[in-house]
């Protein structure tokens, strides 16, 4: 699930967190961020990374202003459906360094503003091979983040490990449909049962099962933002087959029954709900 939002904000916002990563980027100087303790005054150009489950807010120096900003949402999981696996793991020492706040270099500020603009628009209008495109100017913009503040590459678990697990991911993103015991993802990923559950953990974030469910529920939620595709239907497109499990976890996630959800999107394609406050972390 990737999506993008380009807008303002006044006053002081209240402290929250949500279930995905975003990258942030000020298109002006009147705000400050707060990320996770620390603060940074808005400067036009400057990236924020607001990791996954990290508490933040936004507030202004004066009532009158406004922080101008366009945003981009996606999953933890993201580059490893995208078989960027590489990225994905500059992210996790991006939380554990708590990096939060690229550089300042103008050329870099100036890369940002142009990128981030034209990926917003790219989302919004696509065209040939628009979701080709998106993925590398989000990972260019993702990169260069971490350059601009000089992180310095370490290894985890093994390139070949990695780009199994990665590949593994992107195909159950391309076929939501596929049932996979868990014995089968190893087998398929060339692991030991052991091994791949260990693996799957520390390079998703979260249990094998765990991942499809939430994937699916992802796939289902994008699924209801299609007028002519009814509840049901997006639930067997994602893959469920019990529409009582479904309707049941789906709230659980999205603290949305898939009816008001399917209600939301009719009413703006900015699926809010996504970003509902919730504090901790």
């Amino acid at each position: 699930m990737l999506w993008t939002h380009k807008g303002f904000h006044k006053g002081t916002m209240v402290p929250h967190g949500h279930d995905m990563h975003e990258l942030f980027f000020c298109l002006n100087d009147g705000g400050i961020q707060h990320i996770g303790g620390r603060s940074c005054d808005f400067m036009k150009g400057r990236a924020f990374f607001l990791y996954s489950g990290i508490v933040h807010q936004l507030e202004h120096h004066k009532p009158e202003e406004s922080g101008d900003f366009v945003f981009f949402c996606f999953d933890p999981s993201h580059f490893l459906d995208c078989a960027m696996p590489e990225i994905h793991r500059q992210i996790q020492r991006g939380i554990a360094g708590r990096l939060f706040f690229s550089g300042i270099a103008s050329d870099y500020l100036d890369f940002n503003l142009k990128t981030a603009l034209a990926l917003h628009e790219e989302m919004n209008s696509g065209g040939l091979l628009s979701s080709e495109m998106v993925n590398s100017m989000l990972a260019m913009l993702v990169i260069n983040f971490f350059r601009s503040v000089g992180l310095e590459q370490s290894k985890g678990i093994s390139d070949s490990d990695d780009a199994r697990i990665a590949t593994l991911c992107a195909l159950i993103n391309e076929n939501p449909l596929l049932e996979f015991s868990l014995d089968a993802a190893a087998s398929k990923c060339g692991m030991s049962r052991a091994k791949f559950t260990r693996s799957f953990k520390s390079g998703t974030g979260m249990s094998f099962c765990e991942f499809v469910n939430d994937l699916r529920l992802k796939k289902a939620c994008d699924f209801l933002s299609d007028d002519s595709i009814s509840v049901s239907e997006a639930a067997f497109r994602a893959g469920f087959r019990n529409l009582g499990y479904f309707h049941r976890t789906f709230k659980e996630k999205f603290s949305y029954t898939p009816y008001q959800v399917k209600r939301i999107y009719r009413e703006s394609a900015y699926p809010h709900f996504l970003k509902e406050k919730r504090t901790g972390g």
